[in-house]
């Protein structure tokens, strides 16, 4: 097992839309979002992992999440 905590900074194109009671946020054009990642690899040399994906948007006050698995396998 190797648990693994991923981050960084990447951009949106496009239309976002947060639609609350109490808020109401649209937003159009460019947009930064923060991608965090922790999740856990398993199995023999690493190639099922297990992973919370969490994308922090802040131009429009939203949160993503999401809960994947996935595997990895040689090209060559």
């Amino acid at each position: 097992m190797a648990p693994y905590i991923k981050t960084g900074v990447g951009d949106t194109f496009g239309s976002l839309l947060t639609y609350i009671p109490k808020t109401k946020k649209d937003f159009n054009g460019i947009s930064m979002h923060i991608p965090v990642e922790i999740g856990i690899a398993i199995g023999r040399n690493h190639r099922y992992e297990l992973t919370l994906t969490y994308y922090l948007q802040n131009s429009a006050e939203q949160i993503s999440r999401a809960a994947t698995i996935g595997f990895s396998f040689p090209l060559n």
